[in-house]
């Protein structure tokens, strides 16, 4: 039921944007461009994540349905993650270019963010682990469920 909510939601997203397949959105100064499927993930991702780790931590990790939403969610956070480490990567290599002397700090400012990315690369990482970890744990789960129907 809760994914049916969460679909129809990125539907109601995907037809909020009229016109093009791209959302612009204008914050202050900054102008974003967006595809409807990005700014979906985006919002599914993280809404799947914490609606299914409240659901799965309440039964205790315990119900099939509630981990498996999990995992959906934790790997739609994988997506968006990996997403920002290329965008780091890129924002890196204007920056790192030797047009972009104007800089003042550049070398500071090249070292912060290769430390973000580092870091970014670690949640990745974790994330990775929790997915395996939980797939693991499910697939135990349901052989369990399914032997116990089997043998009552």
């Amino acid at each position: 039921m809760i994914f049916v909510g969460l679909f129809t939601l990125a539907f109601i997203i995907s037809l909020a944007a009229p016109g093009t397949s791209k959302v612009s959105i204008q914050i202050h100064d900054t102008h974003l461009v967006l595809h409807k499927a990005s700014l979906a993930i985006l919002i599914l991702g993280a809404l799947t994540f914490f609606v299914f780790l409240v659901r799965a931590a309440v039964k205790k990790f315990g119900s099939v349905g509630a981990n498996v939403g999990l995992i959906i969610g934790l790997v739609l956070l994988c997506f968006i993650t990996y997403r920002i480490i290329d965008l780091q990567k890129i924002y890196l290599n204007e920056i790192s270019a030797p047009e972009d002397e104007w800089m003042l700090d550049k070398d500071q400012f090249i070292s912060d963010m290769k430390t973000r990315i580092s870091w970014t690369w670690r949640i990745f990482g974790l994330w990775i682990i929790c997915v395996l970890i939980l797939t693991l744990w499910t697939i135990r789960l349901w052989w369990g469920q399914r032997y116990t129907a089997r043998v009552s």
